[in-house]
């Protein structure tokens, strides 16, 4: 069911005020680069667990490995990898039958769970009309309220960094992928190493491990 309404922060981590969450915890890609395998993952274990109550834990090590394409276990890749292989039907296994980290060492075996449908929203930048971006950032919120993480990618450079927090204001191609799981409209720009043009932060969950940026 679809909120009728937006509200000014939500935040996947508590999302009743009692500390009531479906997220699995954060786990940590280093040193490959395998962070769109880790984001992609993300959604499918917070709708099993919050839909079915199943405490899943999925390979990102079997998804590095198997997913088929060009991309080496440590060249990167996009969501869209993770999309075409849950849609061919190559369903993720458990992390305990395939372990991160293992490049090279995974096996095919049966998924635990096939995707019955994927969820794609249009491609937009900073540079697009107020008005659109008001509707895109709306698109977000909604889907993040109606499916959980959202799987996104974006330019990623340490510069730009000021403490867990991220603002680029260019347009170079992605090249990290992580997953939202809410927003707070009243984050002052204060708090970004490179201000943006108004207050307001999506909450992001990273691939870096537990002792990276705020829990």
């Amino acid at each position: 069911k679809v909120a009728a309404s937006i509200p000014t922060r939500y935040d996947l981590r508590n999302i009743d005020g009692q500390g009531t969450t479906y997220l699995t915890p954060v786990r940590d890609q280093s040193p490959y680069g395998t962070c769109w395998a880790f984001a992609s993952m993300v959604g499918i274990e917070y709708l099993m667990n919050r839909d079915e109550g199943i405490a899943a834990n999925l390979s990102v090590n079997n998804l590095a490995n198997l997913h088929g394409f060009a991309a080496a276990y440590n060249q990167g890749g996009l969501p869209e990898l993770a999309v075409a292989v849950f849609l061919r039907e190559d369903g993720p296994v458990t992390t305990a039958l395939d372990p991160y980290k293992r490049p090279g060492l995974s096996v095919r075996e049966r998924g635990v769970r096939i995707p019955r449908k994927v969820v794609m929203l249009p491609r937009w930048t900073t540079s697009e009309p107020g008005d659109l971006m008001a509707a895109q950032l709306e698109s977000v919120k909604r889907g993040v309220m109606t499916y959980g993480p959202l799987t996104i990618s974006y330019f990623h450079s340490d510069s730009y960094l000021k403490g867990a927090t991220y603002s680029y204001p260019g347009a170079k191609d992605a090249n990290h992928s992580v997953a939202v799981v809410g927003w707070d409209d009243n984050f002052s720009t204060n708090n970004f190493k490179t201000p943006p043009p108004a207050n307001g932060a999506f909450i992001i969950r990273n691939s870096w491990g537990a002792s990276w940026g705020e829990r």
